[in-house]
């Protein structure tokens, strides 16, 4: 079973209506940022909450894209109650590393 398919069937229906819907919201950004969802490697935090991979144009993370998002992300949080992060590959990194915003900073995620 991929990790796609282990983290869908562990999240209940409120769960999955959520992540569709801040999925969609991703998807909705201006055609600038160009984020690819990368479905196969949703997971969940330590916190429980869902990370959403994502790769964007260029060499480095998005900071509009992490700042746009968060503020979806909180939007769905107090609309829903399920807490999602975004986790950013840049296509240009030579590193291949997907990175999250957290506390002023880009933090590698393992």
């Amino acid at each position: 079973m991929s990790e796609r398919s282990r983290l869908r069937s562990e999240l209940d229906d409120h769960e999955k209506e959520a992540l569709q819907h801040f999925l969609e919201s991703i998807r909705e950004m201006p055609p600038e940022m160009q984020p690819q969802v990368v479905e196969e490697r949703m997971s969940r935090g330590m916190d429980g909450g869902i990370i959403v991979f994502l790769t964007v144009q260029g060499a480095e993370p998005n900071l509009s894209l992490a700042l746009l998002a968060e503020r979806k992300a909180e939007q769905s949080y107090k609309q829903t109650g399920c807490r999602f992060q975004l986790a950013q590959r840049a296509v240009g990194d030579p590193t291949a590393l997907f990175y999250v915003w957290s506390g002023g900073a880009w933090k590698p995620v393992p």
